[in-house]
């Protein structure tokens, strides 16, 4: 009986030592402060790594205050993806009250190609006041620029991660040709229409229009900054352009209502389409979606009679 105690411990002993250590989830936890920047960032790292979104979909970057639970998010983070150009100025309190020494934050801005708006007749000093940079900030809003930004990102998570580098690698590559082709998609489908002049409802859109030489034919914006409404100056000098122009589309956001809008298309009869700088997916092809989109309301605004 002894015996056969000795070997049954024995067998144990031999099938415990056979079998794998316990794994523990050794994915890094990244945060991407709004949707274009969580797009990258999931396109890159797949399934190797945990990606939280910050901003929602239909929130304005430029207004959006995080929640306690956001600082909790924090805590355990590894990365923080942010767009730069004092855009996220709310990570500063935030991440100051997470006491996380490990935490990096990784500016994509760096090495991108910034435009500076030129000021806005009646509307300077508020401009002024709030882009204290002097850059516009949507800068993904260019696929050039945002193919520097994964790249940038890519760089930040292959630092941290580097037992998945390869992976991460060819990802990253097949993303790039991804926006490559996208870029090539709305260039060929924007060459087929002519384009008329349109107001914006607030200045998010030049990177965009420059990749395709359409800036000259946005004439104005409704808010030169969200949230501020415009002076009686330039509520003037608007209308003014709405007529010298022959104005027949406003791109409205569905972050922002604002009563002006309304009484511009029911005075001139404008069209509205709605335009969005962040998009309404978190998905892998939120981001691209979303410039397709973009695409899509500029060809019937071209379109429209």
């Amino acid at each position: 009986m002894r015996k056969i105690t000795f070997s049954l411990a024995a067998f144990i002993i031999l099938i415990g030592c056979g079998q794998p250590a316990p794994t523990t989830n050794t994915k890094i936890n990244i945060v991407a402060t709004f949707p274009p920047l969580y797009s990258m960032t999931l396109n890159i790292v797949g399934q190797e790594a945990n990606v939280t979104n910050l901003i929602p979909p239909g929130a304005s970057i430029h207004t959006w205050e995080p929640r306690p639970s956001d600082a909790k998010t924090i805590a355990t983070t590894d990365l923080i993806i942010k767009n730069g150009l004092q855009l996220e100025e709310f990570l500063t309190d935030l991440t100051n009250g997470a006491n996380n020494p490990k935490l990096q934050i990784i500016d994509t801005s760096k090495g991108t190609n910034k435009y500076s708006p030129e000021a806005v007749q009646g509307f300077g000093e508020m401009v002024e006041e709030n882009n204290h940079s002097g850059i516009d900030p949507h800068i993904w809003l260019s696929i050039n620029n945002a193919k520097l930004q994964v790249q940038n990102i890519a760089a930040a998570v292959i630092a941290a991660d580097p037992d998945h580098e390869a992976i991460y690698r060819q990802n990253t590559q097949d993303y790039l040709a991804k926006l490559d082709r996208t870029f090539q998609q709305i260039q060929t489908e924007l060459s087929t229409v002519k384009p008329q002049p349109f107001i914006v409802f607030h200045d998010a859109y030049q990177y965009f229009l420059r990749d395709y030489q359409l800036s000259t034919y946005q004439v104005a914006s409704i808010q030169p900054f969200p949230g501020k409404e415009p002076n009686p100056a330039y509520l003037q000098n608007l209308t003014e352009l709405i007529k010298t122009h022959k104005i027949k589309v406003i791109f409205t956001e569905p972050q922002f209502t604002s009563q002006i809008t309304e009484l511009l298309k029911t005075e001139f009869s404008i069209m509205t389409l709605t335009i969005d700088p962040i998009g309404t997916q978190l998905t892998r092809n939120g981001f691209t979606d979303n410039l397709l989109n973009i695409k899509d309301q500029l060809i019937t605004a071209f379109q429209s009679e």
